[in-house]
Parts: structure tokens; C-alpha cells; sequence
């Protein structure tokens, strides 16, 4: 039993007031809900930019296209292969992984949190941009310290008990979201459109400017890795 005044990480981060405090504390409406376009392209580019962003790091960048260009060099039709392979798998993973968070944000609701328990990670982080959640607002800080993981026993409206983790850097007080009838689910830092809902509780269509520019980023460079698997072929 718990304490007449305890609150769950959920409620906690719900009461905080936030930067969007109107997105905070808004209700999420019953499912089955619509999922406006907007959220669904960026589910589903989120998996594809979660490693085509490492290109943009010079060392990375330099590393690939060495590997690349040596093998490439011992047999183009191995370097067209390499990246032909490399660009579908990660889409085909963006695409499998998109649809699920498509899927839970139709049908998904916001978890009861029965226990949670921090862990440290092993990357030291210094001033480094990472991902907030305070509420259903998703914001970037510069955080110094451990990276951190957060596994949650959660409970559904039907009574189903399951985990969710997350890894973050800032102390996470955002939202679990689940599958009321499988337990599964994730938290609102790991969605890619940051979705938050209205005051009618239904998904809001627009987008962060930030969300719209990473897209746009991982649709560029996965036109420019076939580019160059077109160039190596002729």
C-alpha cells in the first residue's frame, strides 16, 4: 500500500508547471484516437535519424566513408550493395518501429507507475544538448553528469503489468504511454513527433521546429547515400 500522499513519477510530472504548462496538464483523450499526419512521418523517420545522425559527427562521417570507399574500391558492386543494404535496413527498422509508436499513440494510454528504479549509465556528459521531459513537454537542455536509465512497472487500466525503460540525462518526469491490453509501451521522450494532446485530448497536428528539421535531415542524407550508391554503380 502506498502512502495516502504519495504521487506516481506520472502525476508528479503531470502537477509540474512546464514551458507548455496548457500541454501539461491536458488529459489524453480514449482510444481509439486519430493521429494526424504530421506525427506519423515523424514517427516513422525517427528510426532511420536515430543512427543516420552519427554522418554528421566528422570522425563518423570520415570512418564510413572509409570503409565504404575501401570496399568499394575492391568491388563496386560490393560498395553499391553495402549502402543499398545499409540505407533499406534502416528504413525498414524506422518503418517497423514508427508503425508500433503509430499504433500506440492511437491506442495507447497513460500508464499507472507501480515502481521505478534509477540506474547510471556509463557516458559522462558535459554540457551536452539531450532530451527533457517535464509533463507531455519534451524540451532540449545542455546537461553535465551521468547518462541514466529509468525502468518503470506500470500498470494499464485492464490491470496488465509491464516494463518500460528509458534512457535519459535530465531527471525524467514525462509521461508513460502503454497498450492497455499488452502493457507495452514507451515513454513521450522517446517519441519522435513529441506529441502532445489538446484540450479536447486529441494529438495536436503540428510538429516542433526542431522535429521538422531532423526529418528533413534523415530524408536528405538517405537520398544522398543512394546518390552515391547510383555514382559507385556507374
Amino acid at each position: 500500500m502506498y502512502p495516502s500522499n504519495f504521487r506516481s513519477p506520472n502525476e508528479e510530472a503531470m502537477r509540474r508547471t512546464t514551458a507548455s504548462a496548457d500541454a501539461a496538464q491536458a488529459t489524453l483523450a480514449p482510444g481509439p484516437r486519430p493521429v494526424p499526419v504530421a506525427l506519423q512521418l515523424a514517427e516513422l523517420v525517427r528510426g532511420p535519424w536515430v543512427w543516420l545522425r552519427w554522418l554528421l559527427f566528422p570522425p563518423a562521417a570520415m570512418g564510413a566513408a572509409f570503409v565504404i570507399g575501401a570496399l568499394a574500391q575492391a568491388s563496386p558492386l560490393a560498395g553499391v550493395a553495402l549502402l543499398v543494404l545499409l540505407v533499406a535496413g534502416l528504413w525498414a527498422f524506422g518503418v517497423r518501429s514508427g508503425l508500433a509508436r503509430i499504433r500506440l499513440l492511437e491506442r495507447g494510454e497513460v500508464a499507472t507507475v507501480l515502481q521505478k528504479t534509477q540506474r547510471f549509465g556509463s557516458t559522462r556528459n558535459k554540457n551536452v544538448p539531450m532530451l527533457a521531459a517535464r509533463g507531455w513537454d519534451v524540451s532540449v537542455e545542455f546537461f553535465s553528469g551521468m547518462s541514466k536509465h529509468t525502468d518503470f512497472v506500470v500498470q494499464t487500466s485492464r490491470g496488465v503489468i509491464g516494463n518500460v525503460t528509458v534512457g535519459h540525462g535530465p531527471d525524467f518526469l514525462g509521461v508513460v504511454l502503454v497498450d492497455p491490453e499488452t502493457g507495452r509501451g514507451c515513454t513521450n521522450l522517446d517519441l519522435g513527433s513529441v506529441a502532445q494532446p489538446g484540450s479536447d485530448g486529441h494529438w495536436r497536428g503540428s510538429l516542433p521546429a526542431r522535429v521538422w528539421v531532423t526529418s528533413a535531415l534523415a530524408l536528405v542524407m538517405t537520398v544522398a547515400l543512394l546518390g552515391a550508391a547510383l555514382l559507385l554503380a556507374g
